[in-house]
């Protein structure tokens, strides 16, 4: 959790990684992709809503103008341009995971069937590793440019007016502001757990539809 601008790019990039985690389900194409995200859906909903919206709130409250990385003048930003952000904000996550999915389990399942003489059965699951490792790799590399575009924005904290017309009044990010410093390694720490503990209860959540598949077998045991 750093600036909003990164944070929106970084929450995709969260999602893409955290849908790896979501368990396989024996369903195919859209009735996997349902049945994966109602897996990953409570976890999800409790990282971003408890966690990541919470630490972006509290970072936007120590330095208002720097985590809009200076971009919105302060009359500018409204309170129906924050509500927007921030509620797209707590998307990102979400977004990057079920974007992912879909990459993995809708698009992958229609491009396989002109692979399938070259690449046998696993060619759904292959196809799906590579758009979802592109999509990755797209979020990391705009996380970048954006990153090293903004360098100036991100090493110096103030008013925007002060980033805009008289730098010298601006603090050094860390020695010059040690409490919003404080908070950025706070709340990134607790993010950190968040996603840990997220990526576990995903990876541990049997699907509905494999929960039917191994209901019948399970009965036919004596």
């Amino acid at each position: 959790m750093i600036t909003l601008p990164l944070s929106l790019l970084v929450g995709l990039l969260l999602g893409i990684v955290l849908s790896r985690f979501a368990p396989d389900s024996s369903a195919k194409s859209t009735l996997r992709l349902v049945d994966r995200l109602r897996s990953s859906l409570v976890p999800l909903l409790s990282l971003t809503l408890c966690l990541w919206l919470p630490s972006s709130l509290l970072v936007y409250q120590e330095a208002p103008d720097w985590s809009l990385m200076y971009l919105v003048s302060p009359d500018r930003a409204t309170p129906t341009l924050l509500a927007g952000l921030f509620t797209l904000l707590t998307l990102s996550v979400p977004l990057g995971l079920m974007g992912a999915l879909i990459c993995e389990d809708v698009l992958s399942a229609r491009l396989s069937e002109r692979w399938q003489k070259r690449l046998g059965d696993d060619a759904p699951k292959q196809i799906g590793r590579l758009l979802c490792g592109l999509l990755g790799l797209l979020c990391a590399l705009g996380l970048a440019a954006v990153t090293m575009l903004g360098v100036e924005r991100l090493a110096w904290v103030g008013s925007f007016a002060d980033f805009h017309d008289g730098r010298w009044l601006l603090a050094a990010l860390g020695t010059g502001t040690p409490r919003l410093f404080g908070v950025l390694v706070i709340t990134n720490l607790m993010v950190l757990i968040g996603v840990l503990f997220a990526a576990r209860a995903i990876a541990g959540h049997t699907p509905r539809a494999s929960q039917s598949a191994i209901e019948p077998a399970s009965a036919s045991l004596p």
